[in-house]
């Protein structure tokens, strides 16, 4: 099923420049009249001006959309009126005008086009003036709301929830899971739950985030739901300058795999992996996967609090250079993927997820000029059959696979299916589930 939240809301993609003004927009209270609308200055009397809110708040790298001006002469509508509303500070409208001037029709109200919110757009004023009028403002703000968490089924984004972290945060794997390097913050469902943070990583399925982090030269690890932490364990015998792998509670540190409080692997040069739990026959307890290389090859092992109970590899056709993704067994290196043991030539930028049901795997490149997902299925024996491949004609041959199936970053767009989905996108991060549904985190910086 896809990945939700109770806290989901009707799909507002900041991307699509919904609004995002803090609350519902309503129409302007017009005082009712039995006649026509007289024109401006047919009965005398001076005009009246009135913003529908007395003031406005947006999403950074959004807009504020559905905004009105109501002009009235003696209590009635009046029609006519050549109004022009200007905006202060940064604001501008879609197309980046300053200021916008329309004539009021027989409601005596004219809309405004989309007011666009830049990055760290602060306050400003609308202010709205007409001939034989009194100018009246209404206030113009941001939310910090950089952070978005979105869910989408085989088709399209169903639901988003925003978060107010900074431009400058990094999207991780979970609900609300972004890092920030620049002030060594760890943002989980909207809150700081660290600081003092020099490397973190998670991952996210069923609804559980799994992520840890060092702070402070102390190794910690989290397990969460939908932004609550339900869980916290420190690793005593981490050494403080060890760095987060990708699955819960795995370090390393000078070479040195660290599994829990446990030294698993010496000689490793890079290492990658993910949580969560993808078979039936867990006793309850989570799987980590936890992938690695050394001078042998590529290894992933399967980890259950803190017991390594079986080991995959070596795979060792993988090139020493290859560069790991978050997917324990796939690589990159050059313009070719490399897969336990297999080759895909001309696969450029590839990333990929594992799954909750007997492994299925989604590895995501760029292959041959075309966006695609294979889909590979595990039968429960460590072998792995092919479950089909999906191309994206539409998406750019310049994109990078973010992990779900059919999510690439080109250029600041995200694409999610064939579509673009969100704009301005600094990073993402996220996962599919074993049905083709996913969930992808998102920063935006515009």
């Amino acid at each position: 099923m896809p990945d939700s939240s109770s806290t989901d809301r009707t799909p507002s993609l900041p991307s699509r420049r919904t609004v995002l003004a803090g609350a519902a927009w309503s129409v302007p209270a017009i005082v009712a009249v039995t006649a026509t609308p007289a024109s401006a200055n047919s009965g005398g009397g001076t005009i009246s001006l009135a913003f529908d809110r007395a003031s406005y708040t947006g999403d950074p790298c959004a807009t504020i959309d559905g905004a009105v001006v109501t002009a009235t002469q003696n209590n009635a509508a009046a029609m006519g009126v050549a109004v022009t509303v200007g905006l202060s500070g940064v604001y501008t409208f879609e197309g980046g005008a300053t200021s916008y001037t329309a004539t009021t029709g027989s409601n005596g109200t004219i809309a405004l086009p989309r007011i666009v919110v830049p990055n760290n757009a602060g306050t400003a004023t609308a202010t709205a003036t007409a001939a034989n009028a009194t100018s009246q403002s209404a206030g113009l703000s941001t939310t910090s709301n950089y952070g978005h968490f979105l869910v989408g089924d085989t088709t399209s984004i169903t639901s988003s929830v925003s978060f107010a972290v900074p431009s400058s945060a990094k999207a991780l794997d979970g609900y609300g899971l972004f890092f920030d390097s620049s002030t060594n913050r760890l943002f989980y469902g909207g809150a700081v739950v660290a600081t003092g943070v020099t490397s973190a990583n998670g991952s996210r399925i069923n609804g559980a985030d799994y992520f840890s982090y060092m702070a402070g030269g102390v190794a910690t690890s989290c397990v969460g739901s939908n932004g609550t932490v339900q869980s916290t364990q420190t690793w005593s015998q981490v050494p403080a300058t060890a760095t987060v792998g990708g699955a819960y509670a795995s370090f390393v540190d000078n070479g040195d795999l660290w599994y829990w409080n446990a030294i698993i692997k010496s000689g490793v040069s890079k290492v990658t992996g993910r949580s969560g739990t993808p078979i039936a026959n867990s006793g309850g307890q989570w799987y980590d996967f936890i992938g690695y290389r050394t001078s042998q090859g590529t290894w992933m092992a399967w980890g259950q609090a803190g017991n390594v109970t079986r080991t995959e590899g070596p795979g060792q056709a993988v090139p020493v250079a290859a560069v790991p993704t978050t997917h324990p067994l796939l690589f990159q290196n050059g313009s070719d993927q490399w897969w336990r043991n297999r080759r895909l030539v001309n696969a450029l930028r590839s990333e990929g997820c594992f799954t909750e049901v007997k492994l299925t795997e989604y590895l995501s490149s760029v292959y041959n000029g075309v966006a695609q997902t294979e889909k590979r299925v595990d039968n429960g024996n460590g072998n792995s059959g092919p479950g089909g491949t999906t191309t994206y004609p539409n998406i750019p041959a310049s994109a990078t696979a973010v992990g779900p199936a059919g999510v690439f970053l080109d250029n600041g767009n995200l694409w999610y299916i064939d579509k673009i989905v969100a704009t301005q996108v600094a990073s993402a991060a996220g996962s599919s589930l074993a049905d083709g549904s996913a969930h992808v985190s998102i920063v935006l910086n515009c």
